[in-house]
């Protein structure tokens, strides 16, 4: 089996398009896919700007956060659940034109699941303690 790693910027409609070419290709080919996440926004970035992380939300960047604490916390096969993510996330954005940081997205998504880590992973603060 050969193993892809395909990196890829949420916000990005060509990455999205990637995404689901690389899906095509994995269904018909022996590959896996381990997704990885960077944001254009960052490697971009311009003097003066601030960066993703130094607003108080980050459209672009909340994305790779939840990515990330799914890889982190999921049980199981950790990839599978960031794909499943990645694909509704992606979707939302870029074929429905909602976001996924709604009550409504995290429903679709299934993701991630209530908890005082959760919170924190979303960008919120963890009143519970």
């Amino acid at each position: 089996m050969t193993t892809v790693d395909l990196y890829l910027d949420v916000m990005c409609p060509w990455a999205y398009q990637t995404s689901k070419w690389i899906r095509t290709v994995r269904a018909e080919r022996d590959i896996q896919v381990t997704w990885r996440f960077f944001s254009l926004e960052e490697a971009e970035h311009k003097p003066g700007k601030k960066h993703p992380w130094e607003r108080p939300w980050s459209y672009g960047w909340s994305r790779p956060r939840v990515a990330a604490f799914l890889r982190r916390e999921a049980d199981g096969n950790a990839e599978v659940e960031v794909d499943r993510f990645y694909a509704v996330a992606s979707r939302m954005l870029h074929e429905d034109g909602t976001a996924v940081h709604t009550r409504e997205g995290i429903d679709a998504v299934g993701w991630p699941r209530p908890g005082p880590s959760t919170t924190a992973a979303c960008g919120g603060a963890d009143r519970s303690r």
